[in-house]
Order: C-alpha cells, then sequence, then structure tokens
C-alpha cells in the first residue's frame, strides 16, 4: 500500500515540475489510437461514419495532451541560465530538486532560505545534517557563483 507522501516515481517528477505526462502520452496514446484504426479499418460500411468521429477524437487527444505537456514546462524559460545553474544541477538537484523545493533526504526547502551568500558558502563547504560537506569539490569563485545562484532561488 502506499502511503501518502511516500516515495513513488509520479511523486519525484512532480515534485520536481516535471509531469509524467509526456512519457504517459507517448507511450499509451498510440496503443488505443492504432486499435480504433484498425477496428475502423475491418468495418468497410461503417467506416465513412466513425471516420469523421475519429478525427475529432483524435484532435481533442492531441489538443489536451499538449496542454497536459505544455503545463509541465511552465517557468523553464524563467530559470537563470550559466555557471551556477549547470553547477546546481550535476551537485544539488538529485536531493533539493530542479526549484530547490524537492527536500529528499532531509533537504531543505531552497525558496524558504534567509541565509545570505557567506552563509551559503558555509553551508556548501560543512555541510549539514545529512547534506555531505563539498569542501574541496568547488573553487572558491565556483562556490560564490553556486551561492548566488541557490540565493535567486528564493521566493521573491
Amino acid at each position: 500500500m502506499i502511503r501518502p507522501g511516500s516515495f513513488t516515481m509520479v511523486n519525484f517528477l512532480l515534485r520536481n515540475n516535471e509531469s509524467p505526462f509526456p512519457v504517459v502520452g507517448f507511450v499509451l496514446f498510440p496503443g488505443p489510437l492504432l486499435s480504433f484504426l484498425c477496428y475502423i479499418k475491418s468495418k468497410k460500411d461503417t467506416a465513412m461514419k466513425y471516420n469523421r468521429h475519429f478525427v475529432i477524437i483524435f484532435l481533442a487527444l492531441l489538443a489536451g495532451m499538449t496542454i497536459i505537456t505544455g503545463s509541465s514546462f511552465k517557468n523553464r524559460a524563467d530559470q537563470p541560465a550559466g555557471a551556477g545553474d549547470v553547477l546546481y544541477k550535476k551537485n544539488c538537484k538529485q536531493c533539493h530538486g530542479s526549484d530547490g523545493t524537492r527536500g529528499m533526504f532531509g533537504a531543505k526547502n531552497l525558496k524558504l532560505s534567509g541565509l545570505e551568500i557567506p552563509a551559503i558558502i558555509r553551508q556548501i563547504r560543512q555541510g549539514k545534517g545529512v547534506m555531505p560537506s563539498f569542501n574541496r569539490k568547488f573553487t572558491e569563485e565556483e562556490l560564490t557563483v553556486l551561492a548566488g545562484y541557490v540565493k535567486s532561488l528564493r521566493q521573491p
């Protein structure tokens, strides 16, 4: 039994603003569509009657899939790019999520953090709780860039 708040792939994707619908749509959508086409082809006398219905259903499903999958990519264009983004995605995203809100394994929600850049750098260097120390992983410049990016994730 899946308890509320337990780790599932859907929870993982939704916490990261990554919708599972593109995968579901592209895997499951062609199956019923092909089955319906085969059914229509086997019924020559009803093919014309169902042809119009098929086009309407197909366009409605296509529009629905476009809306559902498009909503998963909102805010992607608003995210800052650059070295901080690259460092964050490589080293922090696994626990903090792509937007800083995930909180896997006890990771803090970075959008709610009140830390300033020197404190963020200290946190990255020393680690705390389950967060490991990244003391030797980054140069001073990388730490400053990463801390600036983490600070930019905050809610306004």
